[in-house]
């Protein structure tokens, strides 16, 4: 990424947390995608098998980034048939295949990907633990992804992590509706207006909107707007001391002052250098709804802020640093500081996860820190905590 790419982002960003004008838009995205040469049907083993092999060297599953340990051949063979079966997110032990497949092997790519926001944190939350077995289901958007078709450049040595890195994004993307249609109930349930009630959940259509978009590109790519989509974590209600309104507006600032506000530095680096053409229309489609968002967020602290009283605001303070250490978690698990595309990348929006990942840093401490400070909420104790004290200065 090049450095001004870098500071016009930030500025974007920075422009949408305190309300002026925007300018355009990189993105971050989930980690390993395999793509399949069409020649393992022969020589690796059957998907079932893979399973209970993994299983067995893995007795505990573990949570991102996983550790490197002394497997086998036959292990690393199975990792990469599983990652490959499941589009780079297998059901059970995706960590501990990709901390353990040879990460220059040409069957693996990876990418960075999603940007929708993630379910919030419950103010208890503690880091993610390793988990068990999840449920998933089919979500397939092959039919209308496939008229939406943008026409895309022709890199074969760059189609398998361009598909892989799309599809992360459909997935990420379309599964963000449900985030917004949480909030929307909140919202309603707080005593919120109707025509912002309406308005959140119209963002939920404009993020089922966006999987599509983001499958177009897969379809364009060749490869299929189809994988399984895991169920996901409960959306929080914030069952503590909290009033309808402050447990709305943790959530609020979670969803779009935070996550929403990174995707708008992400995304609007990544579409800075990605040259013009129909897949940087598709791509200003979807920044342009981010902004919307993000600008939301920002909008109601202004509206809301001078309504909020001292000890509110603190709490939403400690509740900033459940949220900032859930959003470092989740934003660093999808720019994986393998992902190293070569400068033509630029032309799928494939980023560097290095630089993306300083620009995530960036973003929290020169505009979403500053931003919520402005409306009286202690931003810069709770990141300042989340690290040591370190950062900041």
């Amino acid at each position: 990424m090049r450095r001004d790419t870098h500071l016009t982002a930030l500025r974007a960003a920075a422009k949408v947390a305190f309300s002026m004008a925007f300018v355009g838009g990189c993105s971050a995205q989930v980690q390993s995608g395999v793509a399949s040469t069409g020649d393992e049907a022969d020589t690796t083993p059957a998907t079932s098998n893979c399973e209970a092999v993994v299983a067995e060297a893995f007795p505990t599953e573990s949570p991102y980034p996983g550790e490197k340990q002394n497997v086998s051949p036959e292990v690393i063979s199975c990792c990469e048939v599983l990652l490959a079966a499941s589009n780079g997110a297998p059901a059970h032990h995706r960590w501990d295949c990709c901390a353990n497949v040879v990460q220059d092997d040409p069957k693996i790519s990876v990418a960075c990907s999603p940007w929708g926001p993630p379910v919030p944190p419950e103010m208890t939350w503690h880091g993610r633990p390793s988990r068990g077995p999840s449920a998933s289901v089919r979500l397939d958007l092959r039919e209308p992804a496939r008229r939406a078709r943008p026409a895309v450049p022709h890199l074969p040595h760059l189609t398998a992590s361009a598909i892989a890195t799309w599809r992360a994004r459909m997935l990420n993307e379309h599964g963000s509706a449900r985030v917004f249609e949480g909030l929307a109930r909140q919202f309603e349930g707080a005593g919120f207006e109707a025509h912002l009630v309406e308005e959140v959940r119209g963002f939920a259509d404009e993020e089922r909107r966006h999987g599509v978009l983001c499958g177009a590109v897969v379809e364009a790519l060749g490869g299929e707007a189809l994988t399984e989509a895991p169920v996901g974590e409960a959306y929080p209600e914030h069952a503590d001391d909290a009033t309808p309104l402050e447990s709305a507006l943790r959530n609020m600032l979670s969803i779009c002052c935070l996550s929403e506000t990174v995707a708008v530095a992400l995304i609007g680096a990544e579409r800075i250098e990605m040259p013009a053409g129909e897949l940087r229309d598709l791509l200003t489609q979807i920044y342009a709804d981010e902004v919307g968002h993000s600008r939301f967020g920002w909008r109601m602290l202004d509206a809301l802020s001078q309504r909020l009283d001292d000890e509110i605001k603190e709490r939403l303070g400690d509740y900033l640093e459940v949220a900032f250490a859930h959003l470092e978690e989740h934003e660093l698990a999808h720019l994986p500081e393998g992902s190293l595309p070569p400068p033509e990348g630029v032309v799928y929006g494939l980023c560097s996860g290095p630089d993306a990942r300083g620009l995530f840093f960036d973003t929290v401490e020169q505009v979403i820190v500053p931003g919520l400070e402005r409306h009286g909420i202690p931003a810069r104790r709770a990141w300042m905590r989340r690290h040591g004290g370190a950062g900041l200065s």
